[in-house]
């Protein structure tokens, strides 16, 4: 996927940093953890899996479930003011796996760390349950008009 600007994750965090500063404090998570291992990518080749390895990885390393949480918001909100600015096309944070508090992972894949192939075939396939699934309220609510149509 090509991206509308050639800036890297790096280069999208400072950006992001800047419009922050003017309204609230920085994200030490985003500077840190989320740069060191992302911040080299374009932000259309980062994958739910790549965000998912990354807090994985910080959950082995002994961080709490609270911090892994506000990494995980961090990365989100990044990526929500990244599609907003059209920096990226959609965010692979908004629905990570977290680890429970007894290490054992949300989802055994997202600890497995899948490759982008196979995150892209479920963002498809989760793209496309979610047209089924749109479609069928549609319908459901269709039909429902229908019948209270008739019935008066």
């Amino acid at each position: 996927m090509t991206e509308p600007t050639g800036l890297t994750v790096d280069e999208m965090i400072e950006e992001f940093l800047r419009a922050a500063a003017r309204g609230s404090e920085r994200d030490r998570a985003l500077t840190g953890y989320v740069a060191a291992e992302l911040g080299a990518m374009r932000p259309g080749d980062v994958r739910r899996d790549d965000v998912e390895a990354l807090v994985f990885d910080l959950g082995d390393a002994g961080l709490s479930r609270r911090r892994l949480e506000g990494i995980a918001t961090s990365v989100r909100t990044l990526f929500d003011y990244a599609t907003k600015r059209g920096l990226a096309y959609d965010n692979p944070a908004e629905r990570v796996a977290l680890p429970y508090d007894d290490g054992t992972p949300v989802v055994e894949a997202a600890a497995a760390g899948a490759g982008h192939a196979a995150g892209r075939v479920r963002d498809a396939a989760d793209r496309t349950i979610a047209v089924v699934l749109r479609t069928a309220t549609f319908l459901f609510v269709l039909v429902a008009l229908t019948f209270v149509v008739e019935s008066l």
